[in-house]
């Protein structure tokens, strides 16, 4: 029974949140969905820690199937990049050189994957994902610890991206900004003709008056389509 259920998993300091899919007659219908909050160890700062570790088990107990873990999109370095070619088996080599141009840190300590986003004319666009190998290490470890063992990693900006996909909420035609707000941070994806041409993290605003926190959001978006303009 527990093969037939998928469970997508999101982390963030104090909460853990799911949503579960069961199949039946070939179709996935929500089985459980649930966002529970823990007390955060004082003077702890690492989810991998040990005291978090004892208080997410009793609530990693609940979650059942197969699990597939979506890092907050500030812990992943992200690039959406364009390949003249839709071999997947090309498209993987190229982002992996892709990698060098963007990320701080060695090659041989970062993990890296890469989604195919739209593809025609014998053109790929990729979003191309990283984040060092020891952070999905420890996270990975925290969750086996407090008795889950993670089958996938993905990225919750992704997420978005398919469930605004899947409502019909991407127009085909011309550039837009999503803006996503929560309480743990923001997200922004820009959209060209339908398909991203960046995806980030906004994290969340400095401490002052909606006001201050508004400018220096607007001063995030005009530098990043300043950049993007060289881009694309």
């Amino acid at each position: 029974m527990s093969e037939d259920l998928i469970t997508a998993l999101v982390v963030r300091r104090g909460t853990l949140s799911w949503t579960t899919l069961q199949r039946k007659k070939n179709r996935l219908e929500v089985a459980d969905q649930k966002s529970v909050t823990f007390a955060w160890p004082e003077g702890v700062t690492e989810f991998y820690a040990p005291e978090v570790v004892e208080r997410i088990r009793p609530i990693c107990a609940q979650i059942k199937g197969r699990v597939s873990l979506a890092l907050p999109t500030e812990q992943v370095l992200m690039r959406v990049a364009r390949f003249p070619s839709l071999d997947t088996g090309e498209i993987r080599d190229m982002a992996a050189l892709q990698v060098d141009k963007f990320s701080p840190f060695p090659v041989d300590q970062m993990t890296v994957s890469q989604e195919i986003l739209a593809q025609g004319e014998g053109v790929s666009r990729v979003v191309i994902g990283t984040v060092t190998t020891e952070s999905v290490n420890r996270l990975g470890g925290a969750l086996q610890a407090a008795g889950l063992s993670p089958r996938e990693v993905d990225v919750e900006v992704l997420g978005w991206w398919r469930l605004l996909k899947q409502a019909g909420l991407v127009p085909e035609e011309g550039r837009h900004l999503v803006l996503i707000l929560e309480e743990a941070g923001s997200e922004l994806l820009v959209i060209q003709e339908g398909v991203p041409v960046l995806m980030r993290s906004l994290g969340l605003p400095s401490l002052g008056s909606p006001a201050e926190a508004a400018a220096e959001l607007a001063e995030e978006l005009n530098y990043t389509l300043t950049t993007l303009e060289a881009e694309w």
